[in-house]
């Protein structure tokens, strides 16, 4: 899913847009494709490597209970 949201942005703006505003400059789709890949695989190493700080954070969050007073309104609206 990634993939194809990186890809899609990159054919819209390097193929499309940047020869309007940037003098004609532009992407080929296989460059547009390499871009998305290469996106995707960074946006899921950032993701393994910011995980166990996020659970961590939610964890304490969970503990002083954070946010209790939202969900027990979003509850009474059920």
């Amino acid at each position: 899913g990634q993939f194809i949201d990186n890809f899609i942005f990159s054919v819209i703006v390097f193929v499309f847009f940047a020869p309007i505003f940037w003098d004609g400059f532009h992407w080929t789709l296989l460059q547009c494709g390499t871009c998305a890949l290469t996106g995707a695989v960074a946006e899921l190493l950032m993701s393994i490597w910011f995980a166990p700080f996020g659970y961590r954070i939610l964890m304490r969050w969970k503990a002083q209970n954070v946010g209790a007073e939202y969900l027990a309104h979003i509850k009474e609206e059920d």
